[in-house]
């Protein structure tokens, strides 16, 4: 019967196109790892990804939510990890690259790797998967916190 269920939702959400399949938790760019932990709001920051992990397309859009209407910033580097760090866990080490400072509004935190500078480009990674998470400030929460993680294979 669960089985049935299960390929009912699979069905539908194939009728409805990738948009509902990521809004229902599926799809999206990259495979999501680690545990993100509860912030202020009250939910666990969850990371998605979207647009192309083509770095020549330049627009890989990273969203991060529920985060506190706060600073933040999205970063990647070359590996995998789960430690905790402040109020959550830090799910990526090794080349760390940062983004620069975002400030959440609606309790959303987005990033996109457009190309128009530095720090807006995948170009140096062509070829290797990086690892993205967001780092948001929380006070209410005990001071600051991260979101799970995604991995995705970077292209030309």
């Amino acid at each position: 019967m669960k089985i049935d269920r299960i390929a009912s939702l699979a069905l539908l959400l194939l009728a409805l196109g990738p948009a509902a399949a990521h809004a229902a938790g599926g799809g999206g760019l990259g495979t999501k790892y680690c545990t993100a932990t509860n912030n202020s709001t009250g939910a666990p920051a969850d990371i998605t990804a979207s647009g192309s992990s083509s770095s020549s397309a330049g627009n890989l859009t990273l969203t991060s939510s529920p985060v506190p209407n706060n600073v933040g910033i999205f970063f990647h580097g070359t590996g995998q990890t789960q430690v905790t760090y402040g109020q959550g866990y830090l799910c990526v080490y090794g080349g760390i690259v940062r983004s620069s400072v975002i400030f959440a509004s609606g309790n959303v935190g987005t990033w996109t790797y457009d190309n128009s500078d530095a720090k807006h480009s995948l170009a140096p990674f062509i070829g290797t998967t990086r690892h993205f998470q967001n780092w948001y400030r929380d006070p209410p929460g005990g001071g600051y916190n991260f979101s799970n993680a995604v991995s995705i294979a970077i292209t030309l």
